[in-house]
């Protein structure tokens, strides 16, 4: 007698589970032959154990495979945190690699956390806050993550910078139990320095703000400008190493401006350090952590043209 066999599909094609007395899943004999190759209990084991895996990492990269595929948006939408995000219709936050505030009123901030090339979470890609709410947030979230340095892809003295930092060198601002003081400041053609203390509920001090104040397209990319503020950020911060939130990387949308900068900043430090680049994987990697970042051709014809420039200087 020749006992019937269940198998499981793998890259490869169709395996055998190798259990003589398996029996064939109740949906694997319906008629219309639906379901041949879904597996009974003993043959999602295995499947789960292929590559000699443990059955529970087997689950969690399924699951992972799965939520990045279908990314859910739960804090985003809810409606005490719908006066906390600047475009509501248009730029969207992951639940997944949302930052989340633990210290003072509400854990949300629209902000996510990207990896970089080896280090989880080493980028924070925030939209500029807006209101004075946001504001309030945007500090306690600097304070919680105590970045090496603070990007900012804006006009500091124009509208969108409004409830930053002062451009000022000595002048302070309160932000609600925070003093947010701009202890220096210099100025370039198309970059500003300063560096921040912040003091009151939380202390923090000589956190480093590069600003790209030539950065002012959501769908123009300064290509000129790109390799010198690269440069110009390691040399206002020499110690820069990279960490978990090492960068936070602010512009309007907390998306456009803030993915290619990542992008082109993660890739050039790729580029001089190993001699090599990932773009594609990196793209992917990106939009999978934050949404709206890459969204046109032209924008995304755009970072591989400065990558390119860039590669060429090296």
């Amino acid at each position: 007698m020749v006992r019937g066999v269940d198998t499981v599909q793998t890259r490869d094609g169709a395996v055998v589970i190798q259990d003589s007395n398996a029996r064939l899943s109740v949906r694997s004999q319906r008629r219309g032959g639906k379901g041949k190759n879904v597996p009974n209990p003993t043959g999602l084991f295995n499947q789960l154990k292929l590559g000699g895996k443990k059955a529970g990492d087997g689950v969690h990269e399924m699951f992972q495979s799965f939520e990045r595929e279908s990314p859910t948006f739960v804090h985003f939408f809810k409606k005490e945190n719908e006066p906390k995000n600047r475009y509501q219709s248009e730029i969207l936050l992951y639940d997944k690699t949302r930052v989340i505030l633990k210290e003072g009123e509400g854990d949300y901030y629209h902000a996510s956390y990207v990896d970089g090339n080896d280090i989880p979470k080493q980028y924070v890609l925030a939209q500029a806050p807006f209101t004075a709410d946001t504001e309030i947030d945007f500090i306690r979230m600097l304070a919680q993550l105590k970045p090496e340095v603070v990007i900012l892809l804006l006009k500091l003295d124009g509208d969108e910078g409004k409830h930053l930092f002062a451009p000022t060198k000595d002048e302070s601002k309160t932000v609600g139990p925070y003093t947010v003081k701009t202890d220096d400041a210099t100025k370039d053609k198309n970059f500003d320095h300063l560096t921040i203390s912040i003091s009151g509920k939380a202390e923090l001090s000589k956190l480093p703000v590069c600003v790209f104040s030539s950065w002012t397209e959501e769908n123009k990319v300064p290509l000129e400008d790109m390799s010198a503020f690269f440069s110009y950020v390691r040399k206002c911060v020499p110690s820069l190493k990279g960490r978990e939130a090492s960068q936070v990387i602010v512009c309007p949308t907390g998306a456009n401006r803030a993915g290619v900068w990542m992008m082109y900043d993660s890739e050039a430090e790729r580029m001089k350090t190993k001699g090599r680049i990932r773009f594609t994987d990196s793209a992917k990697a990106l939009r999978f952590q934050r949404s709206n970042t890459l969204d046109t051709q032209e924008i995304f014809d755009q970072v591989i043209q400065a990558l390119l420039a860039f590669a060429k200087a090296l």
